[in-house]
C-alpha cells in the first residue's frame, strides 16, 4: 500500500506475516525495491529495512527525492517471498498546469459485506487516469457482530483472538464484541486486508486517508464511546490510543510529518510511533497541493470535538433554558436578523410550563415521593434494557437529580403523572415557560433518539446558540477543531491560490433535515418543488400528527449538531470561493450548494448499510415509543418512500432555493472528481443494495464485474461546477 503522495515523496507500506518471529519478539529485515518501470529494469531504491515486532511487523517507509508527476513501481522482498508489485503516482509540481483526477470513498464494513463498489476503479480507463484515492474514514468497523447492522456466521465474519481484551456488549443471542485492545484493532485491519479487491485497489492507487469514528468507536467524540448512551461513562484513553496506534501502523499516513512537520530520523526512512503522537496529541489534519488546480485539505472531526449537545442520559423533562434565557436569546437572534419577531412569538408560545422540584414537593410530599419511585423504576428498567448497571449513582439518585431542577410539566403530566401513575394532571396555569429536552425530541432515557438522531431543528438551533455563542471575536464553543487545527485548516484553504480548494471532512456538511410541518406552519409546498410528488403535500398536511409535524435534524452527530461552527466554516469558505467540501460517513450521497462558491459533494458507503435503512429503523423506534395508533403509525411510516425528496425540499436558502440539490439515501457508491482550470467535475458511481434478486453488497460479485458495471451505469450521477459561477453548472 502507498499513501500521502507529494511531488517528491511517498509513504510505502507492507506487513510481514512471520508468526514465529512475532512469537519470539524478533525484528525482521525486509528488502524494498522502487523502480520507474514495472519490470524493475532500473531500480532507484534497493534498501534493507527493519520491520519491528513492536509494530506487529508492519512497515512504513518514506521514500524521497522522487520526480513530480511520475509513476513508480515498488515491491517488498522477505526471504524467498516477493510481494505483489505496487504502483503510485507522485503529485505534480505546484506550478504544473494539469488537471487532477481522484476518487474519494468511505465506510467499508467487512462483516457480511463485499467491496463490489470498488470494481469500477479496476477498469483500465480508471487505472490510467485516476491519480490517487482519498479515504474519508470508517476504513474498519470496530465491532465484529453487532446484529443491528452487521451479519454474522458467514465467511465475512471476524472473531477476536483476544476476546478477553475486547468490549463485550449486548446480551444473550445479541451479544457482540467491540475492539479494545491493540491486538483487537490490529486483527481488524489484517482481516479486512484479506479481501482481494481491496488488495488490488491498494496496490494500484496511493491513498490519502483520515479517520472518522469507527476506526475507534461509533459516534465517538475525543476518547468517549457512546454504546451505552450515558448509562455508563465510556471515556477510555487507553482504548483510544490503541486504535490510533493500529491506524498509524496499518495506514500509509505520514504521521511523523503531520506531528512535527519534519522527516523521520531513521536512517532507513522507516517511520516510528511514539506515545506523544497519540491521543490527546494525535494529529492527522494535513494539506496537499496538486499542480495549479487542486489544493486538498483534510480535517480531523473526531479527536477534539465536543460532546453531543443533548446528553443521551438526559431526563426529557429537564428545562435547559428558563423563561428569562428564552427571552434573552430570542431577542439576540431577532436583533441579529436570525429570527423574525413573529417567529420569536411563536417560539415563546411553544415553550413548556415548568415547576421546580421544590415546588412539586411542596404541593404534596406523597406525590413527590411517588414521582421519585416512578422515575427510579424508569431509570432501572432503561438500564436493564441497555444490559448495564447504572454508572456510579443508583436509579433513585438519578431520579433525585432529575427532579432537582426546573421540570417540564407537560411532559411530567402526560407521560408520568397521568401515563404511568394514573393520577389527575397538575394545573399549569400561570407557570413560567421554558425549553426542555423533550421539546428538542428527547423522549427516552439512555437513548440516541432525540440526542444524536431525529432532533427537532428549530428548538435545537436556539439551544445550540444559547450554549455555544461566544461573540464575534472568538470561535464558537461547538467548534470540533481546537484553535491550532482551525487556524491550520482555514489558512491552508484561504491562503492558497489553486483553482479549486477541496476540504475533506469525514462527516457531511450537507444539511440533513426532514420538514414534516404542514404548509400553514412554513413548509415549502412540495408541488412547487417537484410536481410529480404533489400528492405528498396532502399526506404531510393531514396525516402527520403532533409531535412529528416539525422540522427534524436527522443526525446531529454530524455538522448539523454543531450549527455555529458549521456556519463559521462555511462563511470562511465563502470569502474564498471555489471551495468544494467532500465527505462520507452518512452512507448516502448529497450534492448541495452551501453558499455562493461553496459546495458539498458527499459520497455514500462502499459497503455499509444505507442511511435509508437506518432511517427506517429510527422511524420505527419513534413510532413505537410515541403511543400512536396503528393508523397513525402507518401514515407516518409511508413517508419512508419519500426520504430523498423530503431531504431535498427541507433546507432552503434566503431566496427559497433548495440547498440540497440531490439526495440518494438508499444507494452505495464511490465518487470520482476531476479538478481542472475552469471546471470541477464529480461523478458518483452508485449501486443499490439489491436489484432484481442480485445482492450487490452482501454477496461477492468479483467474478461478475460486468454485472456490477452495467448496474452502476444506471445509477451514476455527474455534477459540474464552473469556476467563478455561483451554482452547479448541471
Amino acid at each position: 500500500m502507498s499513501g500521502d503522495p507529494r511531488p517528491d515523496s511517498i509513504i510505502l507500506w507492507t506487513r510481514i506475516n512471520d508468526s514465529k518471529a512475532l512469537r519470539t519478539g524478533r525484528d525482521v529485515k525486509v528488502q524494498l525495491q522502487v523502480s520507474s518501470d514495472k519490470d524493475f529494469a532500473t531500480v532507484i531504491v534497493n534498501s534493507e529495512i527493519t520491520a519491528s515486532a513492536d509494530y506487529d511487523h508492519t512497515l512504513k517507509v518514506r521514500v524521497t527525492n522522487l520526480d513530480a508527476a511520475s509513476t513508480y513501481y515498488y515491491r517488498f522482498i522477505y526471504k524467498s517471498a516477493t510481494s505483489n508489485t505496487g504502483r503510485f503516482k507522485t503529485a505534480p509540481a505546484s506550478n504544473a498546469d494539469t488537471s487532477v483526477k481522484f476518487a474519494y470513498v468511505s465506510c467499508q464494513d467487512f462483516i457480511g459485506r463485499y467491496y463490489n463498489t470498488y470494481l469500477p476503479l479496476l477498469e483500465q480507463a480508471q487505472l490510467d487516469t485516476v491519480d490517487f484515492i482519498v479515504h474519508l474514514g470508517d476504513y474498519i468497523y470496530e465491532t465484529t457482530g453487532d446484529s443491528s447492522f452487521q451479519a454474522t456466521g458467514g465467511e465475512r465474519d471476524i472473531t477476536f483472538t483476544d476476546t478477553a481484551g475486547a468490549l463485550k456488549l449486548g446480551s444473550g443471542d445479541k451479544t457482540f464484541y467491540a475492539a479494545q485492545s491493540l491486538d483487537n484493532y490490529r486483527e481488524l485491519y489484517k482481516n479486512y486486508r484479506t479481501d482481494t479487491v481491496l488488495q488490488q485497489i491498494q496496490e494500484n492507487y496511493a491513498f490519502i486517508a483520515i479517520w472518522d469514528d469507527h476506526e475507534f468507536s461509533d459516534d465517538s467524540w475525543q476518547n468517549h464511546a457512546t454504546y451505552l448512551d450515558g448509562a455508563k461513562d465510556e471515556a477510555n484513553s487507553t482504548r483510544k490510543r490503541n486504535s490510533e496506534r493500529a491506524y498509524f501502523e496499518f495506514m500509509p499516513i505520514d504521521h511523523e510529518r503531520v506531528a512535527s512537520d519534519s522527516h523521520s530520523t531513521a536512517s532507513d526512512g522507516s517511520l516510528s510511533i511514539s506515545e506523544d503522537q497519540l491521543f490527546p496529541n494525535s494529529k492527522i489534519y494535513r494539506n496537499f497541493r496538486f499542480g495549479q488546480h487542486l489544493n486538498l485539505t483534510l480535517a480531523d472531526f473526531r479527536s477534539q470535538r465536543p460532546d453531543h449537545l443533548i446528553p443521551e442520559e438526559a431526563f426529557p423533562a429537564s428545562i435547559v433554558m428558563d423563561e428569562s434565557a428564552v427571552a434573552s436569546v430570542t431577542a439576540t437572534l431577532v436583533a441579529a436578523g436570525k429570527m423574525s419577531a413573529q417567529q420569536q412569538a411563536g417560539f415563546k408560545a411553544a415553550m413548556a410550563p415548568y415547576m421546580t422540584g421544590t415546588q412539586l414537593k411542596n404541593l404534596s410530599s406523597t406525590l413527590y415521593n411517588n414521582l421519585l419511585y416512578a422515575l427510579s423504576l424508569s431509570y432501572s428498567l432503561s438500564a436493564q434494557e441497555m444490559c448495564v448497571e447504572l454508572n456510579g449513582d443508583s436509579s433513585m439518585q438519578f431520579a433525585i437529580k432529575a427532579l432537582s431542577g426546573n421540570i417540564d410539566m407537560n411532559f411530567l403530566n402526560t407521560y408520568i403523572i397521568v401515563g404511568k401513575m394514573g393520577l389527575d394532571p397538575i394545573d399549569t396555569t400561570g407557570l413560567p415557560k421554558g425549553l426542555s429536552y423533550f421539546l428538542m425530541g428527547k423522549t427516552n432515557l439512555f437513548g440516541s433518539l432525540g440526542s444524536r438522531y431525529f432532533v427537532v431543528k428549530d428548538t435545537f438551533d436556539v439551544y445550540a446558540f444559547y450554549k455555544n455563542y461566544r461573540g464575534s471575536e472568538t470561535l464558537p464553543a461547538d467548534m470540533p477543531y481546537n484553535t491550532e487545527q482551525f487556524a491550520y485548516l482555514t489558512n491552508a484553504v484561504v491562503s492558497d491560490d489553486a483553482s479549486w480548494q477541496v476540504f475533506g471532512s469525514s462527516v457531511s456538511m450537507s444539511p440533513l433535515v426532514m420538514d414534516l410541518r404542514p404548509q400553514a406552519y412554513g413548509r415549502p409546498a412540495l408541488a412547487d418543488f417537484n410536481a410529480a410528488y404533489g400528492q405528498l403535500d396532502a399526506m404531510l398536511d393531514s396525516s402527520v400528527p403532533s409531535p412529528f409535524n416539525q422540522r427534524f435534524y436527522l443526525n446531529v452527530d454530524h455538522w448539523d449538531g454543531l450549527p455555529l461552527a458549521k456556519q463559521t466554516l462555511i462563511s470562511t469558505f465563502a470569502q474564498k470561493g471555489n471551495v468544494v467540501t467532500i465527505a462520507g460517513d452518512i452512507h448516502s450521497h448529497y450534492a448541495s450548494k452551501l453558499a455562493d462558491g461553496v459546495f458539498d459533494l458527499t459520497t455514500s458507503s462502499i459497503s455499509s448499510g444505507t442511511f435509508g435503512s437506518y432511517l427506517d429503523d429510527g422511524l420505527t423506534s419513534l413510532l413505537s415509543s410515541a403511543g400512536m395508533s396503528a393508523e397513525q403509525q402507518q401514515s407516518v411510516a409511508a413517508l419512508s418512500s419519500y426520504y430523498d425528496l423530503l431531504i431535498q425540499n427541507s433546507s432552503r436558502d434566503a431566496a427559497n432555493n433548495p440547498v440540497v440539490r440531490t439526495a440518494k439515501t438508499r444507494e452505495h457508491g464511490i465518487a470520482i472528481a476531476t479538478a481542472g482550470a475552469a471546471q470541477f467535475k464529480v461523478e458518483f458511481l452508485n449501486l443499490p443494495t439489491e436489484l432484481d434478486g442480485v445482492k450487490y453488497v452482501t454477496s461477492s460479485l468479483y467474478d461478475q464485474k460486468q454485472t456490477v458495471l452495467d448496474t452502476i451505469s444506471q445509477y451514476s450521477h455527474t455534477y459540474l461546477i464552473n469556476k467563478d459561477e455561483a451554482d452547479f453548472a448541471s
